[in-house]
């Protein structure tokens, strides 16, 4: 619509042409950050800009988590949460909220979808605070972190226990330095969920870059046993940790 609107096409202002690059360009100028090379990241300068770009794809799930309109609940996520339901929230829901919160001051993030819906179906249907990014962090993810870290909530991430879902977590804790934490990441989980899937020097030169004292150790381990751990099998214990928060 920006572009419809400013150059009569559509389509002037998509990434692969001159007047997209030059307007990341001057984004990431204005806003006085590198000019991002994800698309998620892409997605979050437009959205700091006000440009809305396909708002409804971009979204998250969520189990537990209480948001607000102003100084008032949303009474539509309440709801959810009085039936015990899992509720998915697109970047134009999230735009209209101004708070997000957990009665625990704690939220446990999930990177697996099943592995969520499962954990979701343990709780009983009783207010636990879970998040589902649903694999690599969407916008809409992003910008529920950023209300949660806001409201001064304590996060915990645990994602398969690989490159791709180390580098999640990391972006997860940098996001929120001494707020955001791992969680069933350490070694010992590790063994756990350790399969036969043997890792590529591709995939493992992109540990190469995780520096975060939280994750150093389990780095260390990937980069030795060249395997795969994956958090379906640390189901029971996510459970056991979330209902201890109670």
């Amino acid at each position: 619509m920006l572009g419809a609107e400013i150059t009569k096409n559509p389509h002037s202002f998509d990434r692969q042409n001159v007047a997209g690059r030059l307007l990341i360009s001057a984004l990431s100028f204005t806003y006085k950050t590198e000019e991002p090379k994800a698309q998620e990241d892409v997605l979050a300068l437009y959205y700091a800009a006000g440009i809305m770009t396909d708002d409804i794809s971009s979204y998250t799930t969520c189990y537990g988590i209480h948001f607000y309109e102003g100084d008032r609940e949303h009474e539509a996520y309440r709801f959810f949460i009085r039936k015990g339901e899992k509720y998915v929230l697109t970047l134009s829901n999230l735009s209209r909220l101004t708070r997000a919160d957990s009665c625990r001051k704690k939220v446990f993030i999930i990177e697996n979808q099943m592995v969520f819906s499962q954990v979701c179906e343990e709780m009983g249907g009783e207010e636990y605070p879970i998040l589902c990014t649903s694999g690599q962090l969407r916008t809409a993810s992003l910008f529920l972190i950023d209300l949660l870290l806001k409201s001064g909530c304590k996060l915990y991430y645990c994602g398969d226990i690989d490159p791709e879902g180390i580098e999640i977590a990391d972006r997860v804790i940098e996001r929120g330095s001494g707020q955001s934490f791992s969680w069933r990441m350490t070694a010992e989980d590790y063994y756990r969920s350790i399969s036969n899937e043997m890792l590529t020097e591709k995939r493992l030169t992109r540990l190469d870059k995780i520096t975060n004292a939280q994750l150093r150790e389990i780095v260390q381990l990937l980069k030795t046993e060249k395997r795969a751990g994956y958090q379906e099998h640390l189901i029971d214990l996510m459970v056991e940790d979330i209902k201890a928060e109670k």
